[in-house]
Protein backbone atom coordinates (compact mmCIF):
# COMPACT_ATOMS: atom_id res chain seq x y z
CA UNK A 1 0.00 0.00 0.00
CA UNK A 2 1.44 3.42 -0.89
CA UNK A 3 2.45 5.52 2.14
CA UNK A 4 -0.19 8.19 1.44
CA UNK A 5 -2.96 5.57 1.24
CA UNK A 6 -1.75 3.91 4.45
CA UNK A 7 -1.71 7.26 6.25
CA UNK A 8 -5.21 8.09 4.99
CA UNK A 9 -6.50 4.67 6.10
CA UNK A 10 -4.88 5.07 9.54
CA UNK A 11 -6.36 8.55 9.95
CA UNK A 12 -9.82 7.34 8.90
CA UNK A 13 -9.79 4.39 11.31
CA UNK A 14 -8.51 6.54 14.17
CA UNK A 15 -11.26 9.09 13.52
CA UNK A 16 -13.95 6.37 13.35
CA UNK A 17 -12.68 5.01 16.68
CA UNK A 18 -12.76 8.52 18.17
CA UNK A 19 -9.04 8.49 18.87
CA UNK A 20 -7.15 11.74 19.31
CA UNK A 21 -3.60 10.81 18.28
CA UNK A 22 -0.97 13.07 19.89
CA UNK A 23 1.34 14.51 17.20
CA UNK A 24 4.47 13.26 19.00
CA UNK A 25 3.18 9.66 18.88
CA UNK A 26 1.60 9.64 15.43
CA UNK A 27 4.69 8.50 13.50
CA UNK A 28 5.33 5.55 15.84
CA UNK A 29 1.67 4.49 15.73
CA UNK A 30 1.64 4.74 11.95
CA UNK A 31 4.73 2.51 11.74
CA UNK A 32 3.07 0.01 14.08
CA UNK A 33 -0.08 0.08 11.97
CA UNK A 34 1.95 -0.64 8.83
CA UNK A 35 3.61 -3.61 10.58
CA UNK A 36 0.24 -4.91 11.78
CA UNK A 37 -1.14 -4.80 8.23
CA UNK A 38 1.96 -6.62 6.92
CA UNK A 39 1.62 -9.37 9.52
CA UNK A 40 -2.14 -9.69 8.91
CA UNK A 41 -1.40 -10.40 5.24
CA UNK A 42 0.95 -13.22 6.26
CA UNK A 43 -1.76 -14.77 8.42
CA UNK A 44 -4.23 -14.73 5.56
CA UNK A 45 -1.96 -16.63 3.17
CA UNK A 46 -2.64 -20.05 4.68
CA UNK A 47 -5.66 -22.13 3.77
CA UNK A 48 -6.40 -23.58 7.19
CA UNK A 49 -9.72 -25.08 8.07
CA UNK A 50 -11.17 -25.32 11.56
CA UNK A 51 -9.91 -28.93 11.68
CA UNK A 52 -6.32 -27.70 11.16
CA UNK A 53 -6.42 -25.43 14.22
CA UNK A 54 -5.34 -26.66 17.65
CA UNK A 55 -8.09 -27.11 20.20
CA UNK A 56 -6.49 -24.87 22.86
CA UNK A 57 -8.36 -26.49 25.72
CA UNK A 58 -7.07 -25.78 29.21
CA UNK A 59 -8.19 -27.22 32.50
CA UNK A 60 -7.36 -26.08 36.00
CA UNK A 61 -5.58 -29.39 36.70
CA UNK A 62 -3.13 -28.66 33.88
CA UNK A 63 -1.90 -25.46 35.47
CA UNK A 64 -1.90 -26.32 39.18
CA UNK A 65 1.64 -26.93 40.37
CA UNK A 66 2.21 -30.49 41.53
CA UNK A 67 -0.91 -31.93 39.87
CA UNK A 68 -0.58 -35.07 37.79
CA UNK A 69 -1.33 -34.34 34.17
Amino acid sequence: MPPDALTAEFDLLAAKAGLDIPPDRREALLLGYADMKRIAQLLRTTNLTAADEPANIYTFANIVEGEAH
